[in-house]
């Protein structure tokens, strides 16, 4: 965990929770939340000052079931650091699936709580690589 990041989550957790609520209710979620990917630029953009197409690489690992992982340049230090999520095959073991259907059953608090939830984790699973 890179304490400086979760500070800032500390900070804007109230934006981003607004942030996604904008999204919801304006039924633009398939469109700009709808993925670990799109989750992730969130972060970048409001928590890490990074540029997720110029800053950040993307590794999948495993087919059905696996890991996306997040490689992160940080701009200040020189160094590089990631986070990542663990994807499963249904909405159990999936958190984006099981956002994906609170959306479609229009639980849009839940999917707000899990969302956040989700930013956070992303956030407290980073680790700084070199």
């Amino acid at each position: 965990m890179i304490k400086k990041y979760v500070k800032k989550w500390e900070e804007e957790k109230l934006n981003i929770k607004d942030y996604y609520k904008g999204i919801i209710n304006n039924n633009q979620f398939e469109e700009k939340l709808n993925d670990y990917d799109k989750i992730m630029k969130v972060i970048c953009e409001k928590i890490l000052d990074i540029n997720f197409e110029n800053d950040v690489t993307t590794f999948v690992i495993g087919e059905y079931i696996g890991d996306i992982a997040y490689i992160c340049k940080n701009k200040e230090k020189e160094s590089l650091f990631y986070t990542k999520v663990y994807y499963g095959s249904c909405t159990i073991c999936d958190i984006m699936q099981g956002i994906n259907v609170d959306i479609e059953l229009n639980n849009y608090d839940i999917a707000i709580e899990k969302l956040m939830s989700l930013t956070l984790h992303l956030i407290q699973n980073l680790k700084t690589i070199i």
